[in-house]
Order: C-alpha cells, then sequence, then structure tokens
C-alpha cells in the first residue's frame, strides 16, 4: 500500500535550506533532503550556511561570573547547567569556592603540649589532632618519641 502525502511538495520554494522548507512544512530536514533527490532538484546555494542561532532569552552579558552557576540559574530561571556551558563556550573561569569551615576550631591549640592533649582541648581524637598537625607542617611537642616499630622476621 502506497503512502500518501499530506504535504503539498509543488508550492515549495526550493531556493531555500532543507532545515527551513520543513520547519515551513512541519516535516523533518531529511524528508525534504528525499524529495530533493527524488525530484532530481539540486540542493540550494546556501545549503552550506548555518542558520544564525535565535538570540537568547538570557542577558548572559550583565551576569556577575563571581556567582557560582547555580546561584546564577536560579536567578536567570534557566537550567543550573546552561551557565556551565556558557562560561565554557566564554572562556570564564570557574567560579572560586568560599574556604570550607573546618569542624574543629584550631585557632586557640597550644601546638607544644601532646596530641591527646589537644585532642581533649578542642573536642577531637589524638588521631585528628596528629593529622592536622602533619597536614599543616606543625613540629611535634618537645617531649615527643616515635613509637618503636615491631621487627618482624620472616619466619
Amino acid at each position: 500500500m502506497a503512502r500518501i502525502s499530506k504535504l503539498n511538495w509543488n508550492t515549495v520554494d526550493w531556493s531555500l535550506q532543507n532545515v527551513v522548507i520543513a520547519s515551513n512544512l512541519g516535516c523533518s530536514h531529511e524528508n525534504v533532503r528525499q524529495h530533493r533527490l527524488k525530484k532530481g532538484i539540486p540542493q540550494s546555494p546556501n545549503s552550506h550556511k548555518k542558520l544564525t542561532p535565535p538570540k537568547s532569552k538570557y542577558d548572559w552579558e550583565s551576569v556577575d561570573w563571581a556567582m557560582n552557576d547555580k546561584a546564577i540559574a536560579e536567578i536567570l530561571g534557566c537550567n543550573k547547567c546552561m551557565p556551565c556551558a556558557i562560561r565554557k563556550k566564554l572562556g570564564i573561569p570557574p567560579a572560586q569556592r568560599p574556604p570550607k569551615k573546618t569542624k574543629y576550631d584550631w585557632g586557640p591549640v597550644d601546638w607544644t603540649t601532646n596530641d591527646y592533649q589537644i585532642a581533649r582541648t578542642i573536642g577531637c581524637t589524638p588521631r585528628t589532632a596528629m593529622l592536622h598537625r602533619l597536614k599543616h607542617g606543625i613540629p611535634h611537642h618537645p617531649g615527643y618519641k616515635p613509637r618503636p616499630r615491631r621487627n618482624y622476621e620472616p619466619a
């Protein structure tokens, strides 16, 4: 059974691009391309030219790019991935994150005491105090002696 086309292909302006014809007729550009081939009509002279994209409904020039992408998306009312994509397109680096808040207040700590006393003072474990000391290059207290390691000899 042959399929009957509901579109009137006789009234088409074949000098337009396939995409424009397709949008006017309400069909796909592939469908227009196939009809062009079937009728022996050459491609339009503008077929290689890209259509200019529609203007964005968002005002990207007035955006404060120091804000993070989520905040920008909330202000503009767009998807939160959109500011990230525009950032990459315009070559704008990602917004700086605020410094991470620490769980413990390390300011009043007396680093000349041992890790157990520091842990009791600020409410953390001795291991946390030791790791903070190592991370920030703070030397051990004056009486620190590393625990001797066991020597395991092969049997």
